[in-house]
């Protein structure tokens, strides 16, 4: 996932690959500058799928709509590991952070 800035938007734009749903693809943007993040690192899509993922879990009267949140944590979490296999020293060691952090900093 590349970020880039559109000029004509205050949005980062950010690219799922292909055969995204627009909706999926602008929730994913819409949730990666709510968090902060102007340029993709793998770092920082597993932090910010780990505090939409938190913030569901919290929430007891979750249900459908909930639905599009799950489906942007996946892709987060997806297309950071798809970024990191390009560098295959550093992908054991990332996805293994990746899963501590998203169980909540255990140790696995």
């Amino acid at each position: 996932m590349t970020m880039d800035h559109d000029p004509d938007s205050s949005a980062p734009s950010s690219s799922l690959g292909d055969g995204v749903p627009p909706r999926l693809q602008r929730r994913v943007d819409d949730l990666l500058q709510r968090h902060g993040v102007h340029s993709f690192a793998p770092a920082d899509a597993t932090r910010v799928a780990r505090v939409v993922l938190d913030a569901l879990v919290a929430d007891t009267a979750v249900g459908r709509p909930a639905a599009l949140d799950l489906l942007a944590v996946d892709a987060l979490v997806t297309r950071a590991i798809e970024v990191l296999a390009e560098d295959p020293a550093a992908l054991e060691a990332e996805i293994a952070r990746s899963i501590r952090d998203l169980k909540g900093g255990e140790q696995t």
